[in-house]
C-alpha cells in the first residue's frame, strides 16, 4: 500500500475487511458450571458433549470374544435411530471409510502410532454436530460414535469398533435408510 492508503481503495466493497458489527457474545460465562449445552440447543436432556466414561476394557469383549450383541440387536436398535433421525448415507459413509481409512494405518503402522488419529475423530464427530448451528448428522449417531470411541484403548478395541460399526451400516441399509 501507499502511503495515506485505505485497503478500501484497494479492494471492491465485497472483499472489504470488516470492522465493527455485532458484539462477540463472551465464552465461559453463564452459570451452567462450564458444561456444554447439548446440540439441541436447549438447557435441558443429556449433555454436549457426552463426558467420557471411564474406559472399561470389557465393553466390547465378553470371556475374550466380541460381545454378540453389540453386532445384533446394538447395532439393529442403532441403525433404526439413525433412519428415523434421517441420517444421510453419505455422512454415515464418509465416517465409516475414515474409520476403514484408520484401520489400514493401524494395521500397517500399529495401534499406538495411531492412537492420536482415534482420538481425533472425536473431533470430527463434534464438528458434524456442533452445539450451535447446521448440523450434518443427528445427536443419536453423535453419541454413538463418541461413545464408542471412548472406549477404544488398544488394537482389539479398535478392530471390535470397526465390527459393530460395520454391523450397523448393514442394519442401516437393511432398514431403508438413505
Amino acid at each position: 500500500m501507499y502511503a495515506m492508503q485505505k485497503p478500501e481503495d484497494f479492494y471492491p466493497k465485497s472483499r472489504q475487511p470488516q470492522r465493527g458489527g455485532p458484539p462477540r457474545p463472551q465464552q465461559g460465562g453463564g452459570g451452567s458450571g462450564g458444561r456444554s449445552a447439548p446440540p439441541g440447543g436447549g438447557g435441558s436432556g443429556p449433555e454436549w458433549p457426552p463426558k467420557p466414561d471411564l474406559y472399561q476394557a470389557t465393553y466390547f469383549r465378553e470371556n475374550g470374544r466380541l460381545k454378540e450383541s453389540l453386532v445384533t440387536s446394538y447395532a439393529e436398535e442403532h441403525a433404526g435411530a439413525f433412519v428415523r433421525d434421517r441420517l444421510n448415507s453419505s455422512q454415515l459413509r464418509r465416517f465409516y471409510h475414515e474409520v476403514k481409512a484408520l484401520e489400514a494405518k493401524i494395521d500397517a503402522g500399529g495401534f499406538e502410532a495411531n492412537a492420536a488419529l482415534v482420538k481425533l475423530l472425536r473431533s470430527k464427530v463434534a464438528y458434524a454436530c456442533p452445539i450451535r448451528g447446521d448440523k450434518k448428522v443427528p445427536e443419536s449417531f453423535a453419541r454413538f460414535l463418541w461413545t464408542h470411541l471412548d472406549q477404544i484403548g488398544s488394537k482389539e478395541n479398535f478392530k471390535d469398533f470397526c465390527v459393530v460399526f460395520e454391523a450397523v451400516v448393514g442394519f442401516f441399509y437393511g432398514k431403508g435408510g438413505r
